[in-house]
């Protein structure tokens, strides 16, 4: 994004981070091609959590304490999500959760989040850069 234009107090000049916009932007181009099969591995993830009782707060208190089945489906949403999405530092975003159940939790989150750039883009409402070159 170079600049908004509002209708009534002018223009706003907004600067952001280059890198951070090319990998945002990445993101958007993976989910847009994508984006049913992202999205229908979002919705089985979600549904599966919704199942399991992990979507909650206090999921929280019972970390240490999910089952084998919960912990690798935890772990097999991930990779694919990650995966799908284009999502390279997962391993880091899990080393600094120290919470396999909180870093899905947050690829989730972006996940939604891409979704709503894609649909930005579908209405020409935005355009992001997608590499250096």
């Amino acid at each position: 994004m170079k600049s908004v234009r509002y209708a009534s107090p002018g223009w706003l000049d907004v600067q952001l981070l280059l890198e951070a916009a090319i990998e945002v932007g990445k993101a958007v181009g993976v989910v847009a091609t994508a984006m049913l099969i992202v999205a229908k591995a979002y919705n089985e993830i979600y549904r599966g959590l919704q199942e399991r009782k992990l979507l909650g707060i206090a999921t929280d208190r019972r970390r240490l304490r999910l089952s084998r089945d919960e912990i690798a489906f935890v772990e097999k949403s991930s990779q694919k999500l990650s995966k799908l999405m284009g999502f390279k530092n997962f391993e880091q975003l899990n080393k600094l959760t120290n919470n396999n159940l909180a870093s899905l939790k947050i690829l989730m989150s972006y996940y939604r989040r891409i979704r709503i750039l894609v649909g930005f883009v579908e209405k020409g409402k935005a355009n992001f850069p997608m590499d250096e070159g």
